[in-house]
């Protein structure tokens, strides 16, 4: 996966209110060229992946991405190709 140069999207907090921190916005694109979005929030040294369900976007998954951060993890949340 490679990450393209930071393009100005939006924060996940300003879509639709989570999470309530601000964070680190992404833009990559798969290995057959499609563009997506992700988001990181947390600052540990262990992650986690969150994927919204079918018919929503990252934001869908943004929601939980607070209770993880606040625990030490780094959250990914990033929109998937529905």
């Amino acid at each position: 996966m490679k990450l393209l140069r930071p393009l100005k999207l939006k924060q996940p907090s300003a879509r639709r209110g989570a999470p309530h921190v601000n964070a680190t916005l992404v833009r990559f694109n798969t290995a057959d060229g499609i563009s997506l979005d992700g988001a990181m929030v947390g600052t540990g040294t262990v992650g986690v992946v969150l994927a919204h369900e079918y018919d929503n976007d990252l934001c869908g998954a943004c929601r939980f991405a607070n209770y993880p951060a606040k625990r030490g993890l780094r959250v990914f949340a990033v929109d998937v190709r529905c």
